[in-house]
């Protein structure tokens, strides 16, 4: 065995039993999260405080996780210190190169590796397949990276696990009094300017602590080291200031346009306008402009979900408006065309009719009233770029509507714990869920896409419910009161009560549909963007509601 990996097999053994203790906290949570979903209780209120529970356990199995696994990374290296000149390896033929790949290599194995091992049965048990067990393994892999690399460069510069927990408290009570002073002091940004000049400020910290890491194994030069940190925790504080990059806003929908919505057009139509606020404090002298736009030929199960655009009015005396704002979209009736309905649902039939009168997107920004009458006095060219968020919806489970039923794919999973027929003909059906909450498929702010039958999370992806019939004469979409929603691992858990009532369950004609009843479950992620130029060369001015001109109004 080489000397690398006879150190790497030092480390491993002197720590086998913290890093067993440490590998339970994780397990841990999947058993609790287990627990979470076949968790049965007649009475409500017992069972929501129950689930609670459940959750505040997993919660401190996961806070024990993190404190320990930094701690744990921490005693790794100080195994070996770098920072104590009488350190024991210093007088055997071991370079500080050799020792840095040592310390590398069981890092790898202890702190990246080992948490997939533990979760691997996890994600196979929730129905994870190939992707969803690639993309966790990713997200995984770049948590854990990111926390054991700052644990692994504040080690080397420390010696005890008593400096090491002072080093961490002074630099974080240190990195919030500057912050908090800066962000007094500065003037106001967008909010994805701040996420970005976030996201600079742990890339330099990270990137400085790797430097002192391979600078101290290298040389072992501590007050270097320490004099690196502190132009690293500066250079940080000026991005947080000065910075006015805002990549993270692109980054977030990066994508590339799937190779299915080549034919898709984009056509503009006519401009309403909408009072700006409905407070009292809200700008007179400011309106909100929405031009319609239909998208023709999008595929089945493709719908756009928002998107961003840039554009500009020109009338004939020369005068130029330059705007860019953000597009909202009515995608139609995407998810009952992938559950196969027959025909709309009752409660939806109205503003399915809406919608395919109304344009299926909105492009709005902000212009002085005083363009409203410039507007309708002479028709402008309009001219602008639009991106689109493109997302991919599919069936994800079927399951019968029988206790103890439980369908689906692609990681997700739902399950039929009960079913409770009301004395009135009502039904109560309760669901325990689990779905993959991963990083690419993630998205912010999305909510309900269909307005009926839906379920929006910040961060998680679409989901939409709907109680058919076999042959999806009759489908329901599905009220639900949540019980608890929460994480373990990658994975998503969900406990559900659904309820229809005797009018939403009759059907004369088919008197007994519910004997063969699915519950189906539509998902949508995220597949890429749509980048289309628009063009009108006569934009006029139409109320979308009544299809007649009207003055700027205010917001219901």
């Amino acid at each position: 065995m080489s000397p690398t990996w006879q150190i790497v097999w030092k480390d491993c053994r002197r720590l086998r039993w913290p890093l067993v203790f440490w590998a339970a906290l994780i397990a841990g949570q999947f058993l609790l999260g287990a627990q979470i979903l076949r968790q049965v209780e007649s009475e409500p209120i017992v069972l929501r405080r129950t689930l609670e529970m459940l959750d505040g356990l997993r919660l401190i199995l996961w806070v024990g996780q993190v404190f320990f696994g930094y701690i744990l990374v921490a005693a790794l290296v100080q195994e070996d210190p770098l920072s104590d000149q009488r350190a024991w390896w210093v007088t055997r033929p071991i370079s500080g190169a050799r020792l840095l790949g040592a310390k590398l290599a069981a890092l790898v194995l202890c702190f990246w590796v080992l948490p997939l091992v533990v979760m691997l049965p996890w994600w196979l048990n929730r129905g994870y397949d190939g992707r969803e067990m690639a993309l966790a393994s990713l997200q995984l892999t770049v948590a854990q990276g990111g926390l054991s690399l700052f644990a692994f460069g504040l080690a080397t510069v420390t010696t005890t696990a008593a400096s090491f927990v002072v080093a961490n408290g002074v630099l974080i009570f240190a990195w919030i009094c500057c912050v908090t002073t800066i962000l007094v002091d500065s003037p106001p940004v967008a909010p994805i300017v701040s996420l970005t000049r976030f996201c600079l400020a742990i890339l330099i910290a990270l990137g400085t602590l790797v430097a002192i890491s391979v600078h101290q194994f290298l040389t072992r030069r501590t007050l270097r080291s320490w004099a690196m940190l502190g132009a690293g925790f500066a250079l940080t504080l000026l991005v947080v200031r000065f910075s006015t990059a805002d990549w993270m806003g692109r980054y977030s929908w990066a994508g590339s346009e799937p190779s299915e919505l080549a034919a898709v057009s984009l056509q503009v139509g006519q401009v309403d306008f909408l009072d700006n606020g409905r407070t009292a404090e809200a700008d007179e002298s400011i309106v909100n402009m929405r031009i319609g736009v239909r998208a023709d030929h999008v595929p089945v199960g493709f719908a756009f979900t928002g998107g961003e655009f840039q554009g500009t009015l020109r009338w004939p005396d020369g005068m130029k408006l330059e705007r860019s704002g953000w597009v909202n979209t009515y995608p139609g009736p995407v998810a009952w065309q992938l559950m196969g309905a027959v025909h709309a649902p009752e409660e939806g039939a109205g503003r399915m009719q809406a919608l395919s009168r109304a344009p299926s997107m909105l492009v709005t920004a902000r212009l002085p009233r005083s363009f409203v009458e410039k507007l309708r006095n002479q028709t402008p060219v309009w001219q602008g770029h639009l991106q689109l968020y493109v997302f991919l919806g599919e069936v994800v489970a079927e399951v019968p509507l029988k206790a103890g039923a439980q369908d689906g794919r692609k990681g997700h999973r739902v399950q039929v714990l009960s079913l409770e027929h009301a004395a009135n003909g009502g039904l109560l059906v309760d669901t325990a869920e689990s779905e993959p909450v991963l990083a690419l498929d993630l998205i912010p702010g999305f909510y309900s896409l269909m307005g009926f039958g839906a379920s929006g999370r910040v961060g998680v992806q679409g989901m939409f419910y709907a109680l058919c019939s076999r042959d999806r004469t009759k489908c329901l979409p599905l009220a639900e009161a949540r019980q608890l929603y929460t994480l373990a691992g990658t994975v998503g858990l969900e406990r559900r009560k659904f309820s229809f009532t005797a009018e939403q369950l009759a059907d004369p004609a088919h008197p007994n549909w519910l004997d063969d009843a699915v519950i189906v479950k539509v998902a949508f992620r995220r597949v890429g963007t749509v980048n289309r130029d628009v063009r009108t060369d006569a934009l006029i001015e139409s109320d979308f509601s009544r299809q007649q001109r009207t003055a700027p109004r205010r917001r219901p």
